[in-house]
């Protein structure tokens, strides 16, 4: 119902889910924001930290991935070229959605809000009717 509540409000989807997330509200404005129509600037020390924060998550999917490619394949017991072998790792990387980007996050963020809204909507609908709440227990 926050949710609905929010949208009634006029808030915008991205902003809706961020609130429902429990984002930190210091983190909304660059969520907001829409990084193809601005130029933000960065300094040093918040672009190696995000380079960091990326590195490590590549390092934990690659990992991932590998483990994965190399059990299924059995690569140990198999000739298998070190070329097909990372083509393997590149694919399995992309099936764990490795490619994600910041754009994907605001994507999931906005599918899980209309969601949301459709829920309460039918639970709105429900309500009107006299039917919500009654579940297995008809009388």
């Amino acid at each position: 119902m926050l949710a609905h509540d929010l949208k009634a409000k006029g808030r915008d989807i991205l902003e809706i889910g961020l609130i429902i997330r429990e984002f930190d509200k210091s983190e909304f404005d660059d969520w907001l924001a829409d990084g193809r129509s601005e130029k933000k600037e960065y300094s040093i020390d918040d672009w190696a930290d995000w380079c960091d924060n990326n590195r490590a998550e590549y390092g934990r999917i690659l990992g991932k991935a590998s483990d994965t490619v190399w059990k299924r394949t059995n690569a140990e017991d198999k000739d298998i070229s070190t070329h097909d072998l990372d083509d393997l790792i590149d694919a399995e990387m992309k099936r764990l959605k490795t490619d994600y980007v910041r754009t994907s996050m605001k994507k999931s963020i906005r599918t899980y809000t209309h969601k949301l809204l459709k829920k309460a909507d039918r639970n709105i609908t429900a309500v009107s009717k006299g039917q919500f709440g009654l579940g297995i227990y008809k009388l």
